[in-house]
Formats: structure tokens, sequence, C-alpha cells
């Protein structure tokens, strides 16, 4: 998957298993709620979700870091 451009139900099938638990059902609620399993309401997880949100930026952000940045250039 990785480096493939693919629908978001996919995107979220793959990271799903790669999250800390915690993280993981935040996630598999919106994938179910994305397709039409399950209705999402998400007003009492704020913390929650700050917490998903920025581990996946910190997450993205790392491996912007580790790319080679002459590999960019190709």
């Amino acid at each position: 998957m990785p480096g493939e451009i693919c629908s978001k139900d996919m995107a979220a099938e793959w990271v799903i298993p790669r999250l800390p638990q915690n993280l993981a059902v935040l996630l598999e609620i919106a994938r179910n709620a994305y397709m039409g399993e399950c209705e999402d309401c998400w007003g009492d997880l704020e913390a929650e979700i700050t917490s998903l949100v920025a581990f996946m930026n910190n997450s993205i952000e790392n491996l912007f870091d580790n790319i080679d940045n002459s590999d960019l250039t190709k």
C-alpha cells in the first residue's frame, strides 16, 4: 500500500493495525461510518481525536524527515 493511491476505506484498513489500540478504535469507527455501516458521533471524543491527529501527523512528518532529499530530485 505505501506509495499507492487508494480509497479512504482501504487506507484505513491498512493503517488501523499499525496504530496503538486506543487510536485504532477511533479510525475503525470513522472507517465504518464512511462505509455506511454505522453513524459516527464525535462530540465527546475531542481529546481522543486530537491524539489520533497528532499521532498521524507526527508519523507523516517522521516519514518525510527520513526521505533522502536527493530522492526528491529524481
